[in-house]
């Protein structure tokens, strides 16, 4: 097996176990909660700094992951971010997707990948459950950008069922 493959699934599984052990912060006893918020600081942290584009720079990452840690938790205040493709996005504090975008600036590295390469002019985008609107983003920059055509429809959620 090759050695970086060998590496890889050593931090999957080390990632899997702390983000079970991380589970204990919920739990009422005071051991079980700070062994928990320890495993889950650890747990993002190793998410964050592995990240293939973060794995560059893993002090930058690091000190942006727990710099927006700290910033949503005590400023409460949105920031914007830009995207690889040059587009920006604000994330709200509230949002665990942003310290991912904060971080390198990727959500899901090979969707992401994915989607920039494939679009094409008269694409039609629908982001269903958008979340903060990422691959929204990514689509009506590309649009804007290199597929003049592409077309964009953004639609709010519906306050009720709609029965047919």
């Amino acid at each position: 097996m090759h050695r970086a493959t060998r590496r890889q699934q050593r931090i999957s599984s080390l990632l899997a176990a702390l983000h079970h052990a991380g589970r204990r912060r919920q739990r009422t006893g005071l051991i079980d909660r700070a062994v928990g918020w320890s495993c889950w600081a650890l747990w993002l942290t190793i998410r964050h700094v592995e990240h293939p584009i973060a794995r560059r720079y893993p002090v930058r990452a690091f000190i942006s992951m727990w710099g927006w840690q700290i910033w949503r938790r005590v400023i409460k205040r949105s920031i914007a971010v830009q995207l690889p493709d040059g587009s920006s996005l604000i994330c709200p504090p509230w949002s665990a997707l942003a310290s991912a975008l904060v971080v390198d600036g990727f959500h899901e590295y090979m969707e992401t990948v994915f989607m920039l390469d494939l679009l094409r002019p008269d694409d039609l985008v629908v982001d269903v459950g958008a979340n903060i609107g990422y691959y929204s983003i990514i689509a009506a920059h590309r649009g804007r950008a290199a597929l003049r055509s592409s077309r964009r429809i953004g639609v709010e959620a519906l306050s009720k069922p709609v029965h047919g």
